[in-house]
């Protein structure tokens, strides 16, 4: 936590003004959050479901169709299927139901895509282009696909996003914005003769953006893809909205809570592991990370070593070998 003496009476005064409210939130934001853990029967951390999406993910770039499917099937077995970027699983799935003549599973996961997600499943209906026999086969299962299925889906995908869906996009790109533009020239603002009055201004607005994003959380629950839609416009709010709580995170404690959406499929583990690894990078002066989230660290940055992949995976993490194959295969 900032000390107050940094800071003059009126940042003090703000500042605990700030902590209040959030505290309110916060309160409003764990009662939601126990709602959330009953009704979500399924501990995605647990029951291994992440570690099968980064083995299916990888065996696909690898050519191994067949071993991506078998891996996928055994994650819906496990928790309800997500769509987590950069993953995609339930796309993926699509196609691979597709390409296993699993006609019924793959149109039911289109219209997931389109009701759960606001995505239009052009990743899915890419496999179909590229292959006419495929297509017939489809045809021959669901003669009527192209001419009521697949536009019953698209209507559902339009009808996803309404008046509070967009509205909860644009305060959350309010927000964002926000963050970003008081940490613009971050560099040279830091580094001038008087900065403390850019960080009492960065505080100021990371205050502000923590109580209107926490009372969105309380609100609507974690704000991913299924609350704001993954149309064109919002494709990348996920990526900001880790962002900005990396940057609050460094005021107030949410690690517990980061933690919970993440064993109910809310959100990456990525992100608690950033927050975890912001926290220790920020109290001390040589680089050092517990989860190795920054992929330049070397073997003597990284905390205890020896035992990073087991901590990786008790969060949902990938190991780190997965995760230095997978950006092998994607250079590729």
């Amino acid at each position: 936590m900032v000390l107050d003496g940094l800071y003059d009476n009126n940042t003090v005064i703000y500042m605990r003004e700030s902590r209040i409210i959030l505290i309110i939130c916060l309160g409003a934001i764990s009662i939601y959050s126990l709602q959330a853990q009953d009704s979500c029967k399924c501990d995605y951390i647990e029951s291994g479901y992440y570690q099968l999406v980064y083995e299916a993910d990888i065996a696909y770039l690898e050519g191994k169709d067949s071993l991506a499917y078998e891996k996928l099937q055994k994650a819906e077995q496990t928790c309800p299927l997500l769509n987590q970027f950069p993953y995609q699983e339930m796309e993926l799935y699509g196609r691979l139901l597709l390409k296993y003549n699993n006609f019924s599973k793959a149109i039911y996961y289109m219209e997931e895509l389109a009701t759960e997600y606001g995505k239009e499943p052009f990743y899915i209906l890419a496999a179909l282009e590229k292959d006419s026999i495929l297509t017939g086969n489809l045809l021959l299962e669901y003669p009527a696909f192209n001419d009521s299925i697949l536009p019953a889906i698209m209507q559902k995908y339009n009808e996803f996003y309404t008046s509070e869906r967009k509205q909860l996009a644009a305060e959350l790109t309010s927000i964002l914005n926000s963050d970003q533009e008081v940490r613009a020239n971050w560099e040279k603002k830091s580094k001038q003769a008087d900065s403390t009055v850019f960080f009492e201004e960065m505080y100021k607005t990371d205050s502000l953006n923590a109580k209107r994003f926490f009372e969105i959380v309380a609100k609507y629950g974690y704000p991913n893809g299924k609350r704001y839609g993954n149309n064109f416009k919002n494709m990348n709010l996920s990526i900001r909205i880790a962002a900005l709580i990396v940057h609050i995170s460094t005021y107030f404690d949410i690690e517990e809570m980061i933690l919970q959406y993440v064993r109910n499929g809310e959100c990456e583990p990525m992100l608690f592991a950033s927050i975890i690894d912001k926290g220790i990078l920020e109290g001390k002066w040589k680089k050092t990370s517990l989860y190795g989230v920054w992929q330049n660290f070397r073997d003597d940055q990284i905390i205890d070593i020896l035992h990073l992949d087991d901590r990786r995976m008790s969060i949902g993490m990938p190991t780190r070998a997965m995760e230095k194959r997978r950006n092998e295969l994607m250079k590729r």
